[in-house]
């Protein structure tokens, strides 16, 4: 004789081998939950879809980077150097020499590597006075075994110009070649770099008494064009020659 369940209850009685009853839900679930249900593998279907449609796009980004089609070029973004960084932009300066049969300073012109640093250019402009002039009749106003040890700018402007003691044992000596050495350094320094207000000279990183016999070193020097050729600094067309910037 079969157990009857009361009216209303969800589950119906059915008979599994053996005898033992098994429970078995009614016929259709309530209409929320099975919406429900297919609403959150509707949403997984839709996530699953979308990350694998964006692995697929940076994938096939990273291979057209890699290789790109022949003969495009590769299009970077704004963040990519278009210039090689391990070049240097170059500007002109003007260096300043004694010259034959005249006791004043005339300046050539010549190219330096752009640097951040201020005194890094200065260098530069010292190595090419140590190297000389180029011009016919020019005169070296520094002894081709100087070496230039330092040179430096501190925060009021002031250059300090450290030269090995070569400058001192191979400089000719006399007061005229002792002012050309001294206004040469001063006047391309001062000239080239509005940074750079006064100069002063050091020896093996010393202050020295003079350069050889004359000249006082133990004090700062500014620009005096006034010991520069008149018609040389104007270069036929009026007024200074000016650096690029």
């Amino acid at each position: 004789m079969s157990e009857e369940r009361p009216p209303g209850s969800p589950w119906s009685a059915s008979s599994a081998p053996g005898g033992d009853p098994i429970h078995e839900p009614r016929e259709g679930a309530p209409p929320e939950r099975r919406m429900r249900r297919i609403a959150a593998l509707t949403a997984v279907v839709l996530l699953l879809a979308v990350g694998a449609w964006v692995i697929l796009q940076r994938r096939g980004a990273e291979e057209a980077i890699e290789e790109p089609p022949a003969g495009q070029a590769l299009i970077v973004d704004e963040q990519t150097p278009l210039v090689d960084p391990t070049r240097s932009a170059e500007r002109q300066v003007v260096l300043f020499f004694a010259r034959e049969g005249s006791d004043l300073l005339h300046p050539e012109s010549r190219r330096i590597f752009v640097t951040a640093a201020i005194s890094e250019q200065g260098k530069q402009v010292i190595e090419g006075l140590i190297r000389g002039p180029r011009r016919p009749l020019g005169v070296p106003v520094l002894p081709r075994e100087t070496t230039l040890r330092e040179l430096y700018v501190d925060r009021e402007g002031n250059a300090y110009v450290d030269f090995g003691a070569d400058m001192v044992a191979r400089h000719p000596g006399g007061s005229d070649a002792e002012i050309a050495t001294l206004f040469a350094v001063v006047n391309s320094l001062t000239y080239n770099f509005p940074e750079i207000r006064s100069v002063r000279i050091l020896i093996e990183g010393e202050e020295s008494d003079t350069l050889a016999g004359h000249i006082d070193l133990r004090r700062r020097y500014f620009r005096d064009l006034s010991r520069v050729a008149g018609e040389a600094l104007e270069g036929g067309g009026g007024g200074e020659p000016r650096a690029s910037r």
